[in-house]
């Protein structure tokens, strides 16, 4: 339900969404990066750094790999968008055969979400 109201542009209630779904599931990783795209939709880059860096960790990146990780892509979020967010994720994660599904989903529900 939450990438519905993202792909919609509906930002706050996607936010209310993900975080019902990260209290049912905390460990899901996917949930923690949707979620943080929500929160850098409306301005909430440091919440959304977090959520990414939560993300990472329950990917299994050591902390500071996390912290890293979390941070470039903000950077390339708000310098690129959706776009920028996705070639991050390629360029980062260049061995993750999920990666480029990835970040081309979650590129793609931003840019339906901005029409």
């Amino acid at each position: 339900m939450g990438n519905t109201y993202l792909w919609a542009g509906e930002y706050q209630k996607s936010v209310q969404q993900f975080e019902h779904t990260i209290d049912l599931d905390p460990t899901f990783p996917l949930a923690h990066f949707f979620f943080a795209s929500c929160l850098a939709e409306i301005g909430k880059y440091e919440q959304a750094i977090q959520e990414m860096q939560k993300g990472q960790l329950l990917e299994g990146a050591n902390p500071e790999q996390a912290a890293a990780m979390a941070a470039e892509f903000l950077k390339a979020f708000r310098t690129g968008g959706p776009n920028g967010y996705g070639q991050k994720n390629l360029e980062l994660t260049p061995n993750d055969e999920q990666a480029g599904t990835r970040a081309f989903d979650l590129g793609g529900c931003l840019r339906k979400s901005r029409r």
